[in-house]
């Protein structure tokens, strides 16, 4: 799992003190994102040039495997704070017709297209999120799309759902970027 986090503007909170820790942090990033689909890291290594496409200079939002496995990666969005989005950049697994269609820009951006998929993200500090049923709803032609989960009794999907606290983003960020925090991830 490769995961980094995003600087673009907007992605980053301003100070806030921390529930769990009892530290003042100054920033904290709002935008964590997902490098590569779980299932390329299934691919051998070896294998990859043959198997797996991305093309990292158009889109690298866009990965097929084995020519049928059809994956977009698009942002999950969480409540936080009451007045923040926390937005994680997840994989979800699309039909043929939903890929072609985003990586072809071939939808009226004032009415996107919605999609039924599968998220293929195993999201750090949640019981197993990969395979989770989600909806996709592609937005504006330079917009990457919004993943709504289907599981509502998913934790992950409870706090879409509900929204957390920046003492949970602080939590999450823990777990999939501990190097910003100069420790190791929580416990599970």
């Amino acid at each position: 799992m490769v995961l980094f986090g995003a600087s673009k503007p907007g992605a980053i909170m301003e100070s806030w003190r921390c529930d769990i820790c009892g530290k003042a942090h100054g920033e904290l990033l709002m935008d964590v994102a997902f490098q590569r689909p779980q299932l390329f890291f299934e691919v051998p290594e070896e294998e990859r040039g043959e198997r797996v496409w991305m093309d990292a200079d158009t889109n690298a939002d866009l990965c097929v495997i084995d020519g049928s496995v059809f994956l977009i990666r698009a942002f999950l969005p969480i409540p936080a704070g009451g007045e923040e989005i926390f937005r994680l950049g997840v994989w979800v697994r699309v039909d043929e017709e939903a890929f072609r269609t985003y990586h072809s820009y071939g939808w009226d951006a004032d009415t996107p297209p919605v999609y039924g998929a599968h998220l293929e993200s195993e999201v750090p500090g949640y019981p197993s999120t990969r395979h989770l049923g989600a909806t996709v709803k592609l937005r504006g032609h330079q917009d990457r799309p919004v993943v709504y989960l289907d599981a509502a009794d998913h934790p992950l999907a409870l706090e879409q759902a509900n929204g957390i606290t920046m003492s949970r983003v602080h939590e999450i960020l823990q777990r999939c970027l501990p190097e910003l925090f100069g420790d190791s991830a929580p416990p599970n």
